[in-house]
């Protein structure tokens, strides 16, 4: 499947479908791998050199289509989306295709920078570890942010995997190999109707546990993302306050004052094409939480190290553009 960007008109509508990923990423890097903050050309406070989810040689149908735009508390069909062509320039000026999606708490217009792209499912990769770590918290299958499980010994990719994990170190790192061991105790039944319940995406679990959100059926757009981070933010999913704002302090990326970047990366490839994603929201205390999803498609061949900063330094330039009070550079810690 080939993704092609084409830009719509002046108010774009969107919405949800399937998609998946394949085997391995650059450089041999098992598929689903990010790797720790600081690792490769990234923000110190984002995370570095991750390796791709992977997407088989044939996609379930429906992925990198277009989704209706009817689902969700904060349902996208409710967000009108203004195409903003002039801000297009955030994507090309680096050697890349995309899609940006913003829209402010409350608000019932929002922008879309990559028209069509806007509502292209995707494999949602790492940025699943946020509602996979709601759905721990929930059944009860971790127990909190500390909950700790034993290293099985195997030399991973990545350094930092080898070792115990908490859930709060295997979000910081994108530690796969836990949230694999957490999905296989949640279960396909309580998965699923967990997904149904948070209304992630198509909800799609497909016969493998440990890998849906890595290799498909697992999809998401743009569009969705922001409408299910307002509700995640706002406390408006059926989950406790607790787990939400522990879940909420656990992917919070940068910290100023009055404000925070709550948000998780994610990278995947599709059809032999990678694509990633920083999706997430500003709070600031003067102003309402505007969330986002910025999905960037890379070229081929691509330098790997541009390609991850691309995520937050595109997503840093837009939201900025918008008014946004997260800083220009990331604050040093």
């Amino acid at each position: 499947m080939r993704i092609h960007l084409v830009l719509a008109g002046l108010l774009v509508a969107c919405g949800g479908a399937a998609a998946p990923p394949d085997s391995t990423g650059p450089s041999g890097v098992p598929s689903g791998a990010e790797s720790p903050p600081g690792v490769g050309a990234e923000s110190p406070a984002g995370v570095g050199a991750e390796s791709p989810a992977r997407v088989g040689a044939e996609s379930p149908a429906g992925v990198g289509a277009e989704s209706p735009a009817s689902v969700g508390a904060e349902s996208p069909a409710r967000v009108a989306l203004e195409d903003r062509a002039d801000l297009a320039n955030a994507f090309t000026e680096r050697g890349f295709d995309g899609a940006f999606v913003s829209w402010e708490a409350g608000a019932t217009t929002g922008v879309c920078v990559g028209g069509e792209l806007c509502g292209r499912v995707m494999v949602p990769a790492s940025t699943y570890k946020i509602p996979h770590a709601l759905i721990a918290l929930e059944t009860g299958v971790a127990t909190g942010p500390d909950h700790e499980r034993e290293w099985d010994g195997e030399e991973r990719a990545i350094d930092a995997w080898n070792r115990d994990h908490t859930l709060a170190s295997a979000i910081e790192f994108s530690a796969v190999w836990y949230f694999q061991e957490v999905a296989r105790e949640i279960g396909p039944e309580r998965m699923r109707d967990w997904l149904g319940r948070l209304d992630f995406g198509n909800g799609e679990i497909g016969s493998e546990i440990d890998q849906f959100w890595l290799d498909g059926p697992l999809a998401i757009s743009p569009r969705d993302q922001v409408a299910w981070w307002h509700r995640f933010m706002a406390g408006d999913l059926p989950v406790s306050a607790e787990h939400q704002e522990q879940v909420a302090a656990m992917a919070t990326r940068e910290r100023w004052e009055g404000g925070r970047l709550v948000a998780k990366t994610g990278w995947a490839t599709m059809d032999g094409r990678d694509h990633g994603w920083l999706v997430g929201c500003v709070e600031h205390e003067a102003t309402p939480s505007r969330c986002f999803a910025t999905l960037v498609l890379a070229p081929d061949p691509f330098d790997q190290g541009a390609f991850l900063a691309a995520r937050t330094d595109i997503s840093r330039e837009l939201l900025r553009a918008l008014g946004s009070p997260i800083p220009a550079a990331p604050p040093t810690r």
